[in-house]
């Protein structure tokens, strides 16, 4: 089964309830409360969504720089990538999307795990300068790569703070 804007639904639903909660500032007292009182319901189910006897389900993100589904069919067999075709097979996968701009490698990386752009996540480029830039000589570039450039909390480090458990690789 196929779902499309699987990274949006997931990353984006705590910011909703936030945005829903600070809207209220702006709005009169009787819509104010009644959305304040809808957020607060929809965080609330949100946090008992967790409180189940099901077994958990897992999610695993994987991003393969320029590789798609169609890429992977063209080149390889099944014998010669079983797993990767488990995963087009049987996982979800985003039917389209758009990636951050610019669009390169450590900064679409960066938006997948923080859920921002470039702009909020400090990370621009897979190489970039070091501010301020006439203190700096272009030999001082610092790589995209590294944690020290992100500014914006990672989507590990948010479950982490859940007390759910996450791994990295």
């Amino acid at each position: 089964m196929r779902q499309t804007h699987f990274r949006h639904r997931i990353l984006q639903q705590p910011t909703s309830v936030r945005s829903i909660l600070e809207d209220t500032r702006s709005k009169p007292a009787s819509t104010s409360i009644k959305t304040t009182i809808t957020g607060l319901l929809v965080a609330a189910l949100m946090m008992l969504s967790g409180c189940s006897n099901q077994p958990s389900e897992r999610a695993i993100l994987l991003s393969i720089d320029a590789m798609n589904e169609s890429i992977l069919r063209q080149y390889l067999t099944e014998d010669e990538a079983p797993a990767l075709y488990r995963v087009f097979d049987h996982g979800a996968c985003a039917d389209f999307a758009v990636p951050a701009f610019p669009s390169v490698t450590s900064a679409g990386h960066a938006s997948l795990w923080t859920g921002t752009y470039g702009n909020r996540s400090n990370v621009t480029a897979n190489s970039q300068h070091v501010l301020p830039r006439d203190q700096y000589t272009v030999m001082e570039m610092q790589s995209g790569y590294s944690h020290e450039r992100l500014s914006a909390e990672p989507i590990w480090i948010t479950l982490g703070k859940l007390g759910l458990p996450v791994a990295g690789h």
